[in-house]
């Protein structure tokens, strides 16, 4: 069931929201989602491709060096 509510946000939110072309109310309602439920952050992660992940740890400041060359070989297929 849904429910129209009037809620302030930033000017800015809105305009990132109304520039994209998805539903913007069910892009608030799964943030609001992962805000109110942090448990559920792993629904995020899931959606994300393996090599996207991979690309974002391997480029993290606090990354192993050993650990950055490993990932840096698997994900040019060494």
């Amino acid at each position: 069931m849904k429910m129209n509510k009037t809620f302030s946000l930033d000017i800015e939110l809105i305009r990132q929201l109304r520039s994209k072309k998805w539903n913007q109310s069910e892009e608030v309602c799964k943030a609001l989602r992962v805000h109110l439920n942090p448990d559920r952050e792993h629904d995020l992660l899931s959606q994300v491709d393996t090599r996207t992940l991979a690309i974002n740890l391997k480029n993290r400041d606090d990354m192993d060096k050993t650990l950055r060359h490993l990932i840096d070989m698997w994900i040019r297929g060494e």
